[in-house]
């Protein structure tokens, strides 16, 4: 079993090695967002959390700090990569997580 923090570094790596990546591997709690933000200046964030409250969060954090972010939203589970959308979160119209942080 690989963590998806794992893989995203990793595959990230391998298209640009120079990369500096921050990689957080921990349940990332709702209050620590905005400090974090706050403390570190991030160029872009990817997230790739599943529970709602930290992602409304960090979303939340990162419209503050005017910190980019690629959030991921729906996709566990899913096994055709060509269905993988990138778009701006009002432009989503099928997936029941996009639609309630909406």
């Amino acid at each position: 079993y690989k963590f998806k923090v794992a893989v995203m570094e990793a595959r990230l790596r391998d298209i640009n090695p120079n990369l500096e990546i921050t990689a957080i591997q921990r349940f990332l709690e709702c209050h620590e967002c905005l400090p974090m933000l706050e403390e570190t200046a991030f160029d872009y964030i990817v997230d790739c959390i599943d529970s709602l409250q930290p992602k409304l969060h960090l979303m939340h954090a990162a419209l503050k700090t005017k910190t980019p972010i690629i959030s991921s939203m729906g996709a566990g589970g899913k096994t055709d990569p060509f269905q993988v959308k990138v778009a701006d979160i009002s432009e989503s119209d099928t997936d029941p997580f996009a639609k309630f942080i909406r």
